[in-house]
């Protein structure tokens, strides 16, 4: 399943239920093969793609609405304006209907951060946790380019791009260390994004795993089971997943080494969490 930032996308797979805002696919599997080589090839030109085409019918939306909000060419009839005002009303349906559906996906949004106590307990009623990530990507360095132009001075802005490096190269380097294990694949882990290697190790490991792991997390977010002991065997599934949680409170803590802690988490919290939000729930078979 392909998917778009900020677009909620609704997975159930093996008794799991999956809303990302920001996206994500389950599967399993097992050792890597040409085909998933191709798919990775394949994913990789889908993206293209996407992103492509969105810019090219963004470029031609506000080209079009541009034309249509400059004044009519001299000589235009009757018939002409017409014509241009009923252009100009369905545009304006259009856009309505975007910001609509915009406000509903807004409600339709989960609480991620500054849960309580009783949200705790009744999300680990049903194996849910909630996170965001920031976006990574291949290179470290622009990591600072995805906080909102508002409120961070350029100078502010260099300085995290900086701070952000040893957090980029860390995440970075779990993710890839967690991808070979799940896979086997040394010169994939190279290769793909972070982004990529996410999405590749959900496609390997268990269903079950994954479900066992939001349940473990979710009940000790709640207090209801101690965290893991130190050195105990952890599936992939739970490593990764406790490596995605653990990433906004740590750009978070980067963002925060330069402008502080209150500024920081205000503009978290304001955009409702950095780059992905992911509410993911279900338990296990038989629980």
């Amino acid at each position: 399943m392909k998917y778009a930032a900020c677009v909620a996308v609704g997975v159930v797979l093996g008794g799991l239920a999956v809303h990302l805002f920001g996206g994500g696919e389950l599967s399993g599997g097992s050792e890597p093969t040409d085909t998933d080589s191709v798919r990775r090839a394949q994913r990789a030109a889908d993206e293209e793609g996407d992103q492509a085409a969105s810019k090219s019918a963004g470029t031609a939306a506000t080209a079009e609405i541009a034309k249509l909000l400059g004044a009519p060419p001299e000589g235009a009839t009757r018939e002409d304006l017409l014509v241009r005002d009923a252009a100009l009303r369905r545009e304006l349906t259009r856009l309505r209907s975007t910001e609509a559906a915009a406000r509903g996906e807004e409600r339709a949004r989960p609480k991620i951060l500054d849960l309580g106590p009783d949200e705790l307990r009744q999300m680990a009623e049903r194996c849910e946790v909630r996170f965001d990530v920031p976006h990574v990507g291949i290179e470290g360095d622009h990591m600072a380019s995805q906080l909102p132009p508002e409120g961070i001075s350029d100078e502010e802005r260099t300085a995290i791009s900086r701070a952000s490096e040893d957090f980029h190269r860390d995440v970075v380097t779990q993710l890839r260390a967690l991808y070979v294990e799940a896979t086997g694949d040394e010169a994939g882990a190279s290769a793909l994004s972070p982004e990529s290697i996410i999405q590749e190790i959900w496609d390997k490991v268990a269903p079950d795993d994954v479900s066992a792991a939001r349940r473990q997390i979710a009940r000790e977010l709640a207090g209801l089971d101690p965290p893991r002991s130190a050195g105990s065997e952890v599936p992939v599934a739970e490593r990764q997943l406790r490596v995605l949680m653990a990433m906004g409170d740590r750009w978070e803590d980067v963002v925060a080494s330069v402008i502080g802690r209150e500024r920081a988490h205000a503009i978290r919290v304001g955009h409702g969490g950095w780059g992905s939000q992911s509410a993911m729930s279900g338990c296990p078979d038989g629980d």
